[in-house]
């Protein structure tokens, strides 16, 4: 028997406040007309192709200070990216077509509300990887009923990461356009003076990091590219369909236990262990951790390998935002977006098979429906989720874990330049200002932003005059800390939110299978939080459930995965 027709898609989101009160069902309807099911998403880490890569490569970074990308708005989450991504995954095969690789993006809110975008407006998104083998194959199964599928997404608000590197474009089935770079110099400060400044000019650059710290920089990439090339694997065995049930095991299929072991050790001492230095260490790695996650050097390794090397590379954009990635994936599955709340999860049974009840409240009052699969992409904690699990027995309880608090200051004015030694505006040269982690420091980074639209035109303010600078922090900036950082100023637009997760809090992985047809996605964000990392969870929740819901268990947990790729191959 052929995979089954997916009758419908159901996806239930809550925008995070302040940009969009409210939760929203989306529902997805669409009919397989194709013998085969095909999972099409695959996407490139945030970091250089590897060596030998004959499609497609990056550039060597230069050996500079990590930008930022630019955004005018606050830096909203990485559970947004997950049903995006299955929906994705779940379109049915078109002949005569290749696969395509969509980028994970978060999902819109509904029409008439602010779109929660992760990064905000215009940040870098995960770059595809080219083609590879087809994802899917025919297989023979027993007959079984169609699932009707529903994909859970109660949507945060998650900062934005560090931007991609440079790569070829993502797909133009959804319109999108690469948005032009703006050149920006980037330092960091701390406190007192700038301890680390980047010029115009590669070769001073790469003088001045070898004279502060030695060839600790070579070892950080040398590290963080070993880290990258074992992830890199989760591609090729999610081409040929492979599945995991737990974190665990996805993590150890790639990197043994030693990416578990990255899980719970910080990144400060894997580094000091390959011989990275402790100023390096104290000045660098901890002012991109800052910038990024709003942490200090304790996260976890595995975390921090992802941040760090999102920061090696030059990003890609989308011309108009993000948000066209998430009504770019929307109208490709041609859904239907109906306004809801969801209150809770029922079990039931139905010819000894669970089936889910899905309570929701909208603008035409209260309602329910069944499904047979439910994928739950918000954080399980009682910060972040506001709906129940009835009849599930054992209970589904909410995860004891914290959230890391965020505020995202944008203000329009003029930039103190006195507080950074510059008494003259006109000779302050930077774009991008990183902290290193100094206690009487209240911000963790400012950055000049630029718009989501950029003609050929278009240039950055001048230091002297007026423009638009993002100022992340831990707490709300008072008058006297805006006084300090601005001469004067336009206006102030703040938002605060639960960023990433308090990762020095983090003791064991969530699980991914909460049920027999119901999954959770978003504990992924305890290994590292970010787009791609979602997006593999995503494409991993789908073949999951598909392997299971066919009994092809050959295709789950399975070990030395390389060897049967290569076999395939």
């Amino acid at each position: 028997m052929g995979a089954p027709r997916i009758l419908g898609v159901v996806v239930v989101g809550r925008a995070s406040p302040p940009l969009s009160p409210g939760v929203t069902v989306w529902r997805a309807k669409f009919r397989k007309t194709r013998p085969i099911l095909t999972l099409r998403l695959c996407l490139q880490p945030a970091h250089r192709f590897p060596r030998g890569h004959r499609e497609a490569s990056s550039p060597s970074p230069p050996a500079t200070l990590p930008g930022r990308g630019a955004s005018p708005g606050p830096s909203p989450p990485a559970a947004t990216g997950g049903a995006a991504s299955v929906l994705s995954a779940l379109l049915p095969a078109q002949p005569g077509l290749r696969r395509r690789h969509l980028p994970a993006a978060p999902c819109p809110p509904p029409a008439g509300a602010e779109p929660v975008v992760r990064g905000g407006p215009g940040r870098a998104l995960p770059l595809p990887l080219p083609p590879g083998p087809a994802a899917a194959a025919a297989r023979a199964m027993a007959p079984l009923p169609p699932p009707l599928l529903l994909l859970l997404l109660l949507v945060p608000a998650l900062p934005a990461l560090p931007a991609a590197s440079a790569g070829p474009a993502p797909p133009r089935s959804i319109g999108l356009k690469q948005r032009r770079e703006v050149p920006g110099k980037s330092a960091i400060f701390s406190g007192e003076h700038f301890v680390l400044e980047e010029t115009d000019w590669y070769l001073l650059n790469l003088f001045r990091l070898w004279w502060h710290y030695g060839i600790s920089f070579l070892r950080l990439q040398m590290w963080v590219e070993e880290v990258m090339e074992k992830f890199m694997r989760i591609y090729k065995y999610q081409a040929h369909g492979y599945a995991f049930s737990s974190l665990e095991e996805l993590l150890r299929s790639l990197g043994g236990d030693a990416f578990i072991n990255m899980t719970q050790r910080s990144v400060a001492e894997s580094l000091l262990e390959v011989g990275v230095t402790q100023r390096f260490v104290d000045d660098v790695i901890a002012a991109v951790l800052r910038s990024s996650y709003g942490q200090s050097v304790l996260v976890p390794a595995f975390a921090g390998a992802m941040s760090l090397a999102g920061a090696q590379g030059s990003m890609w954009a989308v011309e108009g935002g993000n948000k066209l990635v998430c009504s770019g994936l929307l109208k490709l599955t041609k859904a239907n977006v109906i306004p809801a709340r969801v209150t809770g999860i029922s079990l039931h049974s139905s010819e000894g098979r669970a089936l889910y009840q899905v309570h929701y409240e909208g603008s035409e009052g209260q309602g329910s429906s069944f499904y047979d699969m439910v994928v739950v992409t918000t954080p399980l904690h009682t910060s972040r989720s506001n709906f129940t699990f009835e009849n599930f027995e054992p209970p589904i309880a909410n995860f004891p874990r914290a959230f890391q608090p965020s505020v995202t200051s944008v203000v329009h004015g003029y930039l103190n330049s006195s507080y950074f030694g510059f008494p003259d505006p006109k000779l302050f040269p930077f774009a991008s200002i990183l902290t290193t982690d100094t206690p009487d420091l209240f911000f963790n980074a400012m950055d000049n932003i630029c718009p989501v639209n950029i003609s050929v035109a278009f240039r950055r303010k001048q230091p002297q005059e007026a423009a638009v600078w993002r100022v992340l922090s831990q707490q709300p900036l008072d008058k006297q800390q805006l006084k300090t950082l601005f001469r004067s100023y336009y206006s102030v637009q703040v938002t605060e939110w639960q960023s990433y997760p308090r990762y020095d809090s983090t003791k064991s992985l969530p699980p991914i299978v909460l049920h027999d047809n119901l999954f959770y996605l978003s504990g992924v964000e305890w290994v590292a939080s970010s787009m791609e990392m979602i997006a593999v969870a995503a494409k991993n929740v789908a073949l999951l459930a598909y392997n299971r819901w066919y009994q092809d268990l050959e295709k789950i947990d399975q070990k030395d995965l390389m060897h049967k790729v290569k076999t395939e191959l």
